[in-house]
């Protein structure tokens, strides 16, 4: 949980130090993890991977979160940024 809370802060920083427009929340979208028990799912004749789902589901909320134009939304460029300091503050 302490992991969770300095993440969101480092995000906020990072945020705004891109030179975000005032008023309007940035927002980030991390990488989503289904249960290690889903492994591939068939949709009609369509396989789906546990991975693929994982990425598609990110990229459709990154993309309808952009489209709305209520958020500045940090790039994966900028989140693994925040992850990696993140990580360094850990060891």
């Amino acid at each position: 949980m302490q992991k969770i809370i300095v993440l969101l802060i480092a995000m906020f920083f990072v945020g705004t130090s891109y030179g975000a427009p005032a008023g309007q929340p940035t927002m980030a979208v991390l990488p989503f993890q289904l249960s290690q028990f889903i492994d591939t799912t068939n949709i009609g004749e369509m396989a789906i991977t546990r991975t693929l789902a994982e990425r598609e589901f990110s990229n459709q909320l990154i993309q309808f979160l952009a489209k709305s134009r209520k958020f500045n939304m940090l790039t994966r460029t900028q989140i693994d940024k925040v992850i990696n300091e993140n990580r360094l503050t850990e060891s």
